[in-house]
């Protein structure tokens, strides 16, 4: 009969070695997803509010002629990790949001 002894330790090593970066790796990739939505939400949000005219900008006297509109709402951030051996760079999301004018001078209401 063969000695066993030490065999559970050398599977699990094994089993070890690929799953424990997993554990470590799936709230970092959460975090990540979680800024990367809010910075989305954050840039249509604002293009959203400048467009509606709950906030306001200031424009350059010959960017756009009277009457006309475009907004473009741009939000950049840069994500360092807590974790640096996970992701030893600096992630830079970047997230360009147009809200598109609108072709008509009026917005008839069919059933008010």
């Amino acid at each position: 009969m063969r000695a066993r002894g030490g065999s559970a330790a050398v599977e699990f090593g094994m089993v070890a070695l690929p799953f424990i970066p997993m554990v470590f790796s799936t709230p970092e990739l959460g975090m990540i997803f979680v800024t990367d939505s809010m910075l989305e939400n954050a840039t249509i949000e604002t293009g959203r509010r400048v467009r509606t005219g709950q906030a306001s900008v200031m424009l350059r006297a010959d960017l756009i002629e009277n009457g006309q509109s475009i907004v473009l709402s741009q939000a950049t951030c840069d994500y360092d990790s807590p974790v640096d051996y996970l992701m030893p760079t600096v992630t830079r999301f970047s997230h360009t949001y147009y809200l598109r004018p609108r072709t008509t001078d009026a917005i008839v209401c069919s059933n008010c």
